[in-house]
């Protein structure tokens, strides 16, 4: 509910209010008018602001805004590179995890400045053979610091001299675990409601495979890397997860 005063004959939307106290000047956080019966916030104005790019950022809770509308969107995890043969095992990467969502209505203060996060989606992890593979990186967390936050997904672990990577949470697929004589075919990184997680990279008997393929949209998980069997002793690299969003509207 905009307020408005008449300056040199012209109406002007009043952006701020200070009121004197013990001699200093100070900001009113809210000034309430009756409107029709019913008490109105005189310096709420609705309004929206999308955080799109990852990284850290700030926003200050205008004049009037007691709570904010959430839509939050962690990173998604990146897919776990393979292992080569070892000990009479070969191993396929898991999937990386899909970042949470979150929305709903939350609780601020006027004129508090809050941190705000975009989380980034996580690399794929590189294949190598035994235990010298890595894990994927997880997605980074999105939201209002001290308010609510949405995790990123989890990264598919590394294929190693024992067993197939383990699929991050959420939905992320473990990679296959084989004998010596068959390759093996990495997880599939988890979905989220607006990106597809990428396919694991699939195992090629007497051949090369690719690397996991890279999650689409936003909020995915990347797929695992594949391995082959042990006369070409060959591990591929997970795939990469997307990124997430914070989205705010009051």
């Amino acid at each position: 509910m905009p307020t408005y005063i008449k300056d040199s004959g012209t109406w002007k939307e009043v952006q701020e209010i200070f009121v004197k106290e013990s001699g200093a000047w100070k900001a009113v956080h809210d000034l309430q008018v009756k409107d029709s019966g019913t008490w109105k916030s005189a310096l709420y104005t609705s309004g929206s602001q999308n955080f799109l790019t990852t990284g850290s950022f700030t926003w200050t809770a205008p004049a009037g805004v007691y709570n904010v509308t959430v839509d939050l969107l962690g990173g998604g995890g990146g897919g776990g590179g393979a292992g080569g043969y070892e000990g009479g095992v070969i191993s396929a990467g898991g999937g990386g995890g899909a970042g949470a969502a979150v929305t709903g209505t939350y609780s601020v203060v006027p004129y508090t400045t809050y941190t705000i996060l975009v989380g980034a989606g996580g690399t794929g992890g590189t294949g190598n053979k035994g235990n010298s593979a890595t894990s994927g990186v997880s997605g980074g967390d999105s939201g209002i610091v001290g308010v609510i936050v949405a995790s990123g997904g989890v990264g598919g672990g590394a294929g190693t001299a024992s067993s197939g990577g383990a699929g991050g949470s959420i939905g992320g697929t473990s990679g296959q675990t084989g004998d010596g004589n068959t390759a093996t075919t990495g997880g599939n990184g988890g979905s989220s409601a607006y990106g597809s997680g990428g396919s694991g990279a699939v195992g090629v008997n007497g051949g090369f495979p690719g690397d996991g393929g890279d999650a689409t949209g936003n909020g995915a998980g990347g797929g695992g890397g594949a391995s082959t069997e042990q006369i070409v002793d060959y591990a591929t690299n997970g795939g990469d997860g997307t990124d997430g969003w914070t989205k705010l509207s009051w």
